[in-house]
């Protein structure tokens, strides 16, 4: 059987559009087309998030393959393409079969199939083992014994239970990189997603994992050894250092998780992997009896954490059911800090309880404690999933407004308070601008972790390099909050385009020295790093180090 898998670049005018992460290939696709060429179907793999393809390079490449079965696993950014894409396919002479999956069609499966008829089936859960019953079942078999699919009958929708989980992380074969190689193609310089675990124990209201992993355990961790393997499997086949784990959890508190943790940086140490990863914990991970962690989990590689801060609002951490405290957030701020380590926020400003004191609040403590230089955090809001506790919570306080398709629109709501409901309303307008400072930060430390791990920069020119970039971050977050302090002043006068207009005119013109500072740095980082690549590391080494005049270390 033939079957692609593929994702799509989300519109950038979608209210729910975000920059992607460098590097940002699909975990989930990648590693489901290998479990599926292990049972000897034939798969293709097109990563359009990934790869930035406009949808008719997408179209183009699934009629060049002529799949049996076309499976799309949608964002909400990406649904609306997803769907257009899936009437495409069914114009063919032989159409394919449409299949979706993913959280959010997990989430949505229902109101998909009824009102999208060129959607067949969507699996729900994880669905490694589902899918190959499908696709050897799909002309002459039974599809009603298979677990976690919902399909569409003539009387009305049909579900079997969710899909069988992998409880054995370790006996999943490693992905086969099929994006990564392409990648690679482009530029010479990439990261990559790695996993090493599924699900999370945690039951944050707005999460969609604790749904979408309902059906078997809620934490499961590959081995240490089962990940160093991939990391060195793919350094050596790749010539790829830098890895983005795109756990929900990478670790949990508990002295079981610990070990793990102890054990998978003395893995990594041990067989010298010339790696950078960044992972998300949460913030009760940096409690004193913790800490000593992540200094070994820093010499393994480790260059950046994000942690999901969410709010400093006592009544919105207990809306999100976050469980921590905001002094565990300073405390975290402050250990990364003391490490070298860059921090990346989570945080979801806007929400419906927030007040107007509230996100002055937030405010001051993304720009005073956390230092956050990125617009998105800022400006950021609460994304209502179907499904979640936090729909049921604001369908009970009738504060979801009707969109008429949330799985494609989302699920809108009012806010209490009107000058954050007028904020909100701005703030929309610019969600899908760009940002040249965000996506140069992102840059930057993306060339710092890559040249540390393979050794163009020493510690010292790295820690040295951290400083002033830090130096950068905290003036560009200084600026944020003032512009942020005109935009609730704004707000006051209820005018939401002199909110959007602002923050355009200060993109526009604002910070062009700390903009010019940010592309000098990111260009020499950039030339520097090119040019190893390009003349052999060793080579390169050796250059960089009799320009120096000492060795490096």
């Amino acid at each position: 059987m033939k079957i692609s898998l593929v994702t799509i670049a989300a519109a950038t005018d979608s209210p729910y559009y975000f920059q992607p992460i460098r590097g940002c290939e699909h975990g989930g696709i990648s590693a489901l087309a290998s479990f599926l060429r292990r049972a000897e179907h034939t798969t293709q793999v097109i990563d359009g998030a990934a790869l930035s393809l406009a949808l008719p390079e997408v179209l183009s490449r699934l009629v060049a393959f002529n799949a049996d079965v076309v499976g799309f696993s949608p964002t909400l950014a990406s649904m609306k393409e997803a769907l257009k894409l899936s009437d495409d396919v069914k114009q063919w002479a032989s159409p394919p079969v449409v299949i979706m999956g993913g959280h959010h069609a997990t989430l949505c499966a229902e109101a998909i199939l009824a009102a999208e008829h060129t959607v067949d089936f969507i699996f729900c859960g994880e669905a490694e083992n589902s899918l190959v019953d499908f696709l050897e079942n799909l002309k002459d078999g039974d599809l009603d014994e298979i677990n976690g699919i919902i399909c569409r009958r003539r009387v009305g929708m049909q579900q079997k239970a969710s899909c069988a989980v992998v409880e054995d992380l370790d006996q999943l074969p490693h992905s086969d990189r099929d994006t990564l190689c392409e990648l690679k193609e482009h530029s010479p310089i990439v990261g990559t997603t790695i996993q090493s675990s599924r699900g999370c124990p945690f039951n944050c209201t707005f999460c969609t994992s604790p749904i979408f992993y309902q059906n078997g355990p809620k934490y499961r961790k590959h081995s240490p050894q089962y990940v160093a393997d991939e990391m060195e499997r793919v350094c050596k086949e790749h010539d790829v250092h830098l890895f983005n784990f795109t756990d929900d959890l990478f670790l949990p508190a508990g002295k079981t998780h610990m070990n793990w943790g102890y054990e998978f940086a003395n893995e990594v140490t041990r067989r010298r992997l010339a790696v950078a990863f960044s992972v998300m914990v949460r913030a009760e991970l940096f409690q004193p009896k913790y800490s000593e962690l992540f200094h070994h989990l820093k010499k393994a590689g480790l260059h950046q954490v994000l942690i999901g801060i969410e709010n400093v609002s006592h009544k919105s951490l207990s809306k999100y059911n976050k469980g921590t405290k905001v002094s565990d957030y300073v405390t975290a701020v402050g250990c990364l800090e003391s490490i070298d380590t860059f921090l990346v926020s989570a945080f979801i400003n806007l929400n419906p309880f927030l007040t107007r004191k509230d996100f002055l609040r937030n405010v001051d403590f993304l720009s005073n404690i956390v230092k956050d230089p990125t617009m998105f955090q800022y400006i950021s809001r609460l994304v209502v999933f179907p499904g979640t506790p936090m729909e049921k919570l604001l369908r009970k306080e009738e504060l979801l407004v009707d969109t008429g398709r949330p799985y494609v629109d989302g699920l809108n709501y009012r806010f209490l308070d009107p000058s954050v409901q007028v904020l909100a309303d701005g703030f929309e307008s610019v969600s899908g601008a760009p940002f040249p400072a965000d996506s140069l930060i992102e840059e930057i430390q993306h060339l710092m972790a890559h040249s540390r791990a393979v050794d163009i920069l020493s510690n010292h020119e790295y820690c040295d390099l951290f400083k002033h970039t830090r130096r950068l971050r905290k003036a560009l977050s200084k600026n944020h909050s003032a512009i942020m302090r005109k935009c609730i002043n704004l707000a006051d006068t209820l005018d939401s385009k002199a909110i959007a207009d602002t923050i355009k005119s200060y993109y526009a013109s604002s910070h062009d020295g700390i903009l010019k500072n940010l592309s000098a740095l990111k260009n020499e980082l950039q030339n520097t790093a090119t040019s190893f690549t390009s003349i052999g590391l060793d080579q390169g080494l050796a250059q960089h180090r009799h320009q120096q005049g000492s060795a490096h270390p």
